[in-house]
């Protein structure tokens, strides 16, 4: 009973140690890109109108691409300006509330999604715009 004990606790142990390699290497690998610094300002664009706050504002990196200032804030913002938009995603797909882990999944479902309501096409075009922008953080360097 014993040797049991100390077998299960052990395979626990290394599960945990995998899960947690992973998970770092999955975080760093999506949640800081090598292409995030805005190195020039980007005047306004309607095609980025998602709203009036400054978490939206925008500028271009070094590979000349539009990104947010502040990715973070974007995605919080966007998800609060959308939530309709998201809901509706979430009930197309078993899928977790937004976040920096499994954003990626929400540009898919936005590409995929077309909703016969004009309400809530509307939503999923500009939350789809919105990843366009948003993915550009995390592009590796040319």
């Amino acid at each position: 009973m014993k040797i049991k004990r100390t077998v299960l606790f052990s395979i626990v142990l290394v599960l945990a140690i995998i899960c947690s390699v992973v998970y770092l290497e999955y975080s760093r690998m999506y949640t800081t890109g090598s292409n995030d610094i805005v190195v020039k300002e980007r005047l306004f664009d309607s095609h980025l109108d998602f709203g009036v706050s400054d978490a939206y504002n925008v500028g271009l990196n070094a590979d000349n691409e539009i990104i947010f200032k502040d990715k973070n804030a974007a995605l919080k913002q966007i998800y609060t300006d959308y939530k309709d938009g998201f809901e509706y995603l979430r009930k197309q797909s078993l899928i977790l509330k937004l976040s920096k882990f499994n954003w990626r999944r929400y540009q898919l479902l936005a590409i995929e999604c077309n909703p016969s309501d004009d309400y809530y096409s509307g939503l999923i075009n500009s939350i789809d715009r919105f990843f366009d922008v948003y993915e550009n953080s995390f592009k590796m360097r040319r």
